[in-house]
Order: structure tokens, then sequence, then C-alpha cells
């Protein structure tokens, strides 16, 4: 059931891009750094990604990663909660890809404000088998 909740929520967070738009200047309030990136912690995949506060005021947020298979199904569902990361402040989000077998993984990633309103725009990555 938490599975399909997360895809309902990330099909509408897909249609309604301009919902992360700050009023003040029209930009993403996060905006990713860098393209995401994979490193191991021993043999577990763990995937980085780089966000930046581009708002005017310190943020409340949550990042969440949704793992999908080959088969595009949802397996894994991680998030990282942060605690007023100030304006121009970065973030290096790390999300483990634990529990996977050998598969090739898409790993989507995305911000929330504490209220659930989507402020950042989707970026993913693969994770080879």
């Amino acid at each position: 059931m938490i599975a399909t909740s997360f895809a309902l929520l990330l099909a509408v967070g897909s249609l309604a891009a301009p919902i992360y738009a700050d009023s003040q200047s029209g930009a993403s309030q996060w905006v990713n750094v860098d393209a995401p990136s994979v490193n191991y912690s021993g043999n577990v995949p763990v995937v980085n990604a780089t966000f930046v506060n581009n708002s005017t005021s310190p943020i409340n947020a949550t990042a969440y990663a949704t793992i999908h298979n080959s088969l595009g199904q949802t397996v894994g569902i991680e998030s990282v909660a942060m605690v007023g990361l100030l304006p121009g402040s970065n973030a290096t989000l790390a999300f483990p890809v634990a529990g996977t077998s050998l598969d090739a993984y898409l790993v989507d990633i995305f911000v929330t404000s504490s209220s659930g309103v989507a402020i950042s725009a989707e970026v993913n990555c693969t994770v080879a088998a």
C-alpha cells in the first residue's frame, strides 16, 4: 500500500512541476548541483546527490529516493530529513541501494518541504548490476 501511495504522489508531483517554483524568484527552491553519483560502502551501492537551497530562507525538507528495478517496479524508498538548511547552502544526500539483487536499478531523487510540497525537480541515476 505504501508503494502505491508513493507512486501516486510521484505521478502527481511530476505533473505539477510549477508547484516547486519560488514565488520570489521563479526558480526551484532546491536545485541539484551535480549529476548524482554512485559510490560503494562495502558491497552496497550508495547514490549521492547534492542540492543547494536556492530560496531566501532556511528550509526544513525531506529528500526521497525511489528505487526501481529493470522492470520499472518500485523496490525501495529511502528518505533523508534536513532541518534548517540555510539559503545558498549545499547538502549532499546519501541513499543506500541495499538488499537489491543482480539487476540494474534506476534511482529517482526529489525533495519536498516539511508540508509535503515538491520543492525540487526530480533527478535520477542508474546503478549498474
